[in-house]
């Protein structure tokens, strides 16, 4: 009896652990953006729930022609948002802290989420 006991717990808690959300891959809220489009408008762009620990290029300005960036990066995440000049999270970086903008006079191309 013990026994079926203790295989219906460890069951029961695997299914528990299977079923749980892994919020740890992804921040939670929104990175908003302005950049120049091709046509010359200024437009503003949103990352939703984005990816955590993974360099995200940011779209508009995602192409080696962009030489513009990003700039007034908002980070509304539950994460702090590390943004870069260059694609693939190169070049020089700039923390911006949950809740905060960037400085203004920042041009970013790329993001990354972390937890600390």
């Amino acid at each position: 009896m013990r026994l079926r006991h203790t295989v219906g717990a460890a069951l029961g808690a695997l299914a528990l652990i299977v079923t749980l959300p892994t919020s740890a891959d992804a921040a939670t809220g929104k990175f908003s953006y302005t950049f120049t489009d091709e046509q010359g408008k200024t437009v503003t762009d949103t990352e939703n729930n984005p990816a955590s620990h993974k360099c995200i290029d940011l779209l508009g300005v995602d192409k080696p022609e962009d030489h513009s960036g990003a700039w007034s990066g908002r980070n509304a995440t539950d994460n702090v948002a590390t943004v870069y000049t260059d694609l693939e999270c190169l070049g020089t970086a700039t923390v911006i802290k949950k809740g905060l903008t960037s400085p203004p006079d920042v041009k970013f191309r790329s993001v990354i989420f972390n937890t600390f």
